[in-house]
């Protein structure tokens, strides 16, 4: 069975979506949950700086280059594009998390999601399902403030173990 994958989303930037994702991973955790987490960027970002030894490998054509120190360690996966299928083998790799969180793809319509919705913005209304919303009311949608992290860390858990999620 695969980690379930589970999109945090907004209609626009500075909604919020990394405070609130980095105050839900503590609160599932207590919960019993192990997160991994991706975030994603429009932008390219190399973290992997050029002439050290795992740049170089990667330079050279490893399909795949880990980094390992004594406190971390770090993969690298050169992809054309990263999707939401490639993202869950990537962050589960090596790590046995319960659920991925993945702040952004907000156009992609087939994964749940919790929506953040910031001051005076409008949910986005997409097609895919919505676990919660955190920041407005939604009829019909398990609907949270958006500093009220352990009731969306107990929905999300729920959701987690409902034999009927999709």
């Amino acid at each position: 069975m695969s980690v379930p994958l589970l999109l945090v989303t907004a209609s626009c930037s500075d909604s919020g979506k990394t405070t609130l994702i980095e105050r839900l991973i503590p609160a599932l955790a207590a919960l019993g949950v192990r997160v991994a987490a991706i975030k994603r960027s429009h932008h390219l970002v190399d973290p992997d700086t050029p002439g050290k030894d795992s740049r170089r490998f990667r330079d050279a054509g490893a399909v795949t280059t880990v980094l390992a120190t004594p406190g971390l360690v770090t993969a690298f996966h050169p992809t054309e594009r990263a999707g939401p299928d490639d993202l869950a083998r990537i962050a589960t790799a090596g790590a046995a998390a319960d659920l991925v969180l993945i702040e952004g793809f907000r156009d992609e319509t087939n994964l749940p999601r919790v929506e953040v919705v910031a001051p005076g913005a409008a949910p986005l209304g997409v097609g895919s399902p919505l676990v919660a919303v955190a920041g407005a009311e939604v009829a019909g949608v398990p609907s949270f403030a958006r500093d009220d992290v352990a009731g969306l860390a107990a929905c999300v858990a729920a959701w987690l173990v409902d034999d009927d999620r999709t």
